[in-house]
């Protein structure tokens, strides 16, 4: 009798989501501030339905940027 090796699909990781409380509490800015760098493109974002979020890469990423002065 041979076994035959199906593996489970294992799910995808779910991204952390943050609203603009928690990535204005993560790059120190006000919601004025966060809703006009997600309006700008500048910081990245996710829209469910009517929400928008950032998800923790997002904003390592645009964390990245500002520090190397834009560069990358």
């Amino acid at each position: 009798m041979t076994t035959v090796d199906n593996p489970v699909p294992q799910p995808a990781s779910i991204p952390n989501l943050n609203d603009w409380k928690e990535t204005g509490d993560k790059i120190r800015a006000s919601r004025s501030t966060v809703f006009g760098l997600w309006h700008s493109g500048a910081l990245g974002s996710v829209k469910v339905r009517k929400r928008r979020f950032s998800t923790d890469q997002q904003i390592a990423d645009f964390i990245d940027r500002q520090s190397t002065g834009g560069a990358a």
